[in-house]
């Protein structure tokens, strides 16, 4: 799984575990966590990280 996400770093990508559903750039991805940029509100910086582990995690698509 990683391999394949590797490939999408620097994408707009949706992650989604149970609880969440997390929109933004794929920032990394490895063997254990997945690090996705959060856009902010417009105006005031430029969002969070987002740290999912892969364990948690239902599902990754590309949105863009």
């Amino acid at each position: 799984m990683t391999d394949r996400l590797q490939g999408w770093i620097g994408r707009e990508v949706q992650a989604a575990t149970a609880s969440e559903v997390v929109a933004g750039v794929l920032v990394s991805a490895d063997e254990g966590r997945l690090v996705v940029r959060t856009s902010g509100v417009s105006g005031y910086g430029n969002g969070r990280h987002a740290v999912l582990p892969l364990a948690s995690i239902c599902y990754v698509r590309l949105i863009a």
